[in-house]
């Protein structure tokens, strides 16, 4: 990570004024990018819903959003720098394990971060990892996984990835 600032914030000249780690300049530089993002879109085209690909993991685990590549995701989703937030949830195949990411596993789970962006209206969806599925030979989890996410009131839909696990099942009827 540190490589693509060097240009201007050269490692060897020590972590930048008013921030106490790279890290948090980092986490900070990332977010900045997504906020002059955000509001370009909005004052182009106001209909138009930025999304991030967002880790799984918000800020638990070994690879994980906040301190692996530096999103802040509940931070945008809570403060309306991206409109809908969808994480890619490509470790969890079952509907149990799917329930604890997103509400009961507190603290490795998103609801306790989200609240916010939820109460004001923002849209949640789960990006469950369908080739996960097929390559752990659990591919009949999907409706229960769909049905105990649905019990959580915040979660707004799905985003299954990807087209080609789908396509393998023969999911689509081709004329």
């Amino acid at each position: 990570g540190r490589y693509l600032y060097d240009v201007d914030h050269p490692y060897s000249s020590g972590v930048p004024a008013g921030f106490g780690s790279w890290e948090e300049w980092w986490r900070w530089s990332v977010t900045e990018l997504v906020k002059v993002l955000h509001d370009s879109i909005q004052s182009v085209k106001p209909w138009v819903r930025l999304s991030p690909a967002a880790l799984g993991r918000y800020n638990w685990g070994p690879w994980q959003g906040f301190g692996s590549v530096y999103q802040d995701a509940a931070l945008w989703f809570n403060q309306g720098y991206i409109d809908q937030l969808t994480p890619m949830h490509y470790h969890w195949t079952t509907a149990s394990s799917f329930y604890g990411m997103l509400t009961g596993n507190c603290p490795s789970c998103w609801g306790q971060y989200i609240q916010s962006g939820i109460s004001d209206g923002r849209i949640f969806s789960v990006g469950p990892g369908s080739y996960q599925f097929a390559a752990q030979n659990v591919w009949n989890n999907h409706p229960s996984v769909v049905e105990r996410c649905r019990d959580v009131t915040w979660v707004d839909g799905f985003q299954f990835f990807s087209y080609g696990s789908w396509q393998n099942y023969q999911y689509w009827q081709e004329s």
